[in-house]
């Protein structure tokens, strides 16, 4: 595009008309110089005021995924991967420092497993579509989205019931819960295989 030149001092600058934001001299610049424009403190102060903020996701999030992954398990995954840790921060601030180690020995860890069962549910679903088994596929997708929200679901639940005995319940809920998802993303890495390579050994 020559959208980029040189000033009097030698400096690089943008030619505005000529650029067309296509992120190019990003990706090739030798030297790491150009990058994005983070917003993340402007974010920040914005929350702090209580204003209202709208995460955004691409469009183009579409050709990465296929027809087989809806808008709504992005925007559900987004919540457990990301947008949950400011969830955290907020509630820090708000709360102070007294639920901070609740929230990081729970919490963090509880979004992180919720993420893995939707994940290894959606990896099976993609394998089996790899194989043409559609019956199957559609049970696993539906698993995706139900078993993360059971899950969920029964821990939001457990943890409002004001009793010694669902407290105890809680922790035992936890511990089985964490360790059968540890279980589970450790046998998904054992097993994991480039779907392609699957395919090409079939034929």
């Amino acid at each position: 595009m020559d959208a980029i030149g040189r000033d009097e001092h030698g400096r690089a600058e943008i030619n505005y008309d000529k650029c067309v934001s296509c992120g190019m001299c990003l990706v090739n610049c030798p030297f790491g110089a150009i990058v994005d424009k983070g917003q993340m403190f402007q974010l920040i102060h914005a929350i702090k005021r209580g204003d209202k903020v709208i995460p955004i996701i691409a469009p183009a999030f579409w050709g990465q995924f296929g027809d087989k992954v809806t808008a709504g398990q992005i925007k559900e995954a987004m919540k457990m991967l990301g947008f949950a840790a400011l969830e955290n921060i907020l509630y820090v601030m708000q709360y102070g420092l007294s639920v901070a180690v609740s929230r990081a020995l729970l919490s963090v860890p509880g979004h992180f497993f919720f993420a893995v069962y939707m994940g290894v549910y959606l990896g099976e679903a993609k394998a089996a579509e790899t194989r043409g088994l559609r019956r199957q596929q559609r049970y696993y997708l539906l698993c995706s989205a139900v078993v993360p929200i059971l899950l969920h679901g029964f821990w939001d639940f457990d943890l409002s019931i004001p009793s010694p005995w669902a407290t105890v319940v809680f922790y035992v809920f936890v511990l089985a819960f964490f360790l059968r998802a540890n279980r589970l993303l450790l046998h998904a890495s054992e097993n994991d295989v480039r779907l392609d390579r699957q395919m090409w050994e079939r034929n």
